[in-house]
């Protein structure tokens, strides 16, 4: 999957669990920038990623993966 694709399901997968609109979600977009981005709508995001992608995110891991950009950059 190209980035382009990564930042789309990403973005989909954020809106989905935040009930923010996709086209309010961008690369900047984070735990700091989002107010719905709580821990249990995190772990829903971490959870769809790993069956969108067919991976597995380490638990020490999961914390840091709370940016647009830090989640499209873990996937490279």
């Amino acid at each position: 999957m190209t980035t382009d694709t990564n930042l789309s399901n990403i973005v989909k997968i954020i809106s989905k669990h935040t009930r923010v609109k996709e086209e309010l979600i961008g690369l900047n977009s984070s735990t700091e920038t989002i107010d719905r981005w709580d821990s249990l709508a995190h772990i829903n995001i971490i959870v769809d990623i790993e069956k969108k992608f067919n991976i597995k995110i380490k638990t020490t891991k999961v914390s840091e993966l709370n940016s647009v950009n830090s989640i499209i950059q873990f996937l490279k």
